[in-house]
């Protein structure tokens, strides 16, 4: 086995040796021929040299794991509050459900026998027609916001649950024709007036106890 012995204050070799011992002593005259001082002095300081160097990189390398550590940790913990609070979902998080968990709507053939059960198919199928045109948007329907709707659609039987059913498919599922003309809103003027959103809109049909208007 070789042993190759640079001289860094010269940069060359002085010694290929298999001979360790003796390449030593080789390096030593030179150092004291070239003035470099005392060799073995030079090896020592360059052994401590060396230790500190490891003993730095050591302590770089452990601030390192522990940082990685503790990213890991906080990761951990963010995904096990999203898991207990029930916001992951099909192994994606929703991340406006972060902000709000908003509660889910109603079927619509349910807010359709609530809204206009008594008037019969057409005035459930017209309201059905605003539903699609407002792109299934719930908001501001009575019917959607009751509390009591489930029971509410119980009371009703089954004729009518039916009836509101069939309302839905022929709009959703059939894509029937619009019968309210493009309207968005619906109001029964006749019990409770014209409401100040309606106030010099003209309406698009009226159907039943129902009218409609397009905002």
């Amino acid at each position: 086995m070789e042993h190759h012995i640079r001289c860094e204050d010269c940069e060359k070799t002085i010694s290929i040796c298999s001979d360790l011992p003796l390449a030593n002593s080789i390096m030593s005259k030179h150092f004291w021929e070239k003035g470099h001082g005392d060799f073995l002095v030079f090896c020592e300081k360059r052994l401590k040299y060396n230790e500190k160097r490891f003993e730095a990189n050591a302590k770089g390398v452990t601030r390192i794991a522990s940082f990685l550590l503790a990213f890991f940790l906080i990761g951990a913990l963010a995904h096990a509050e999203v898991v207990d609070s029930g916001l992951l979902h099909n192994n994606h998080v929703h991340v406006d459900c972060l902000a709000k968990k908003k509660p889910a709507d109603p079927p619509v053939w349910k807010v359709l026998l609530a809204e206009a059960g008594n008037q019969g198919y057409k005035g459930m199928y017209a309201v059905a027609c605003v539903i699609r045109t407002r792109n299934g948007n719930l908001k501001g329907f009575y019917g959607a916001a009751r509390p009591d709707l489930n029971s509410f659609c119980e009371r009703q039987g089954s004729y009518y649950q039916d009836m509101a059913k069939e309302a839905y498919n022929a709009v959703f599922v059939k894509n029937g024709p619009d019968i309210t003309q493009g309207a968005t809103h619906f109001e029964n003027i006749k019990a409770f007036g014209v409401p100040s959103w309606a106030k010099g809109v003209i309406p698009t049909c009226t159907i039943k106890d129902h009218t409609f208007y397009r905002l």
